[in-house]
This record gives C-alpha cells, structure tokens and sequence, in this order.
C-alpha cells in the first residue's frame, strides 16, 4: 500500500516537473529570440552606413536593448531553472525505478 502511494507521489512530482520544465524552457527560447533579433538588426545597421556619424543613434538604441535583454535574462537565470526540473524529473523517474525494482525482489523472496 505504501509502496503505491509513493509511486503515485513521485508520479505527480515527475509531472510536475516536466511542466515546469516545459514552462522554463518557453521563457529561456522566448528571451532568446529578442536577442537574436537586435543581432540582425546590428547586422543591418552596420552594412548599411554610409556614415558611421549617422548610425550613431540607432546603433547606441539597439545596443542598450540588447544589454536589457541579456540583463534580464541572466537575472531570471532561466537556463539554470529549466536544467534542475530536468533534473529532478530524471531522478524521480529513476526514483520509480528503484521502488519497482525493490518490490520485484521481494516478492521474489517472497516466492521462494
């Protein structure tokens, strides 16, 4: 009996974390995109000039987003956050495991 509710425990947390897993991964690829996005647009910016003079502006407004975004990121350390509930939903599948493994060689005992 115990040995369910301890399956059905980790099962839930298994979810749980895959979840949360997913979660964090949408919001490390969604952070991800704007920076990609004011990559090309300093790509642009600087095949286009002429005047480096008249650039200015507009590579300095570009460059601070970019800063913001990677600030951003680093401070909701999204990477870090998706990788221990990846973690922690790989130990609780090998957590199952175990148990499984465990109840297996006892009624094995027990048929002996």
């Amino acid at each position: 009996m115990n040995k369910d509710k301890l399956l059905d425990k980790r099962e839930a947390m298994t979810l749980l974390c895959t979840k949360a897993c997913t979660y964090w991964s949408m919001v490390k690829f969604s952070c991800n995109i704007p920076l990609v996005l004011t990559s090309s647009a300093m790509c642009i910016i600087h095949s286009i000039s002429e005047d480096a003079n008249s650039m200015k502006i507009p590579n300095i407004i570009v460059n601070a987003i970019s800063v913001f975004i990677m600030s951003l990121n680093n401070s909701v350390k999204a990477s870090e956050i998706f990788e221990c509930f990846k973690r922690l939903s790989e130990q609780f599948m090998i957590l199952s495991q175990e148990i499984e493994g465990m109840d297996q060689s006892i009624e094995k005992e027990k048929n002996i």
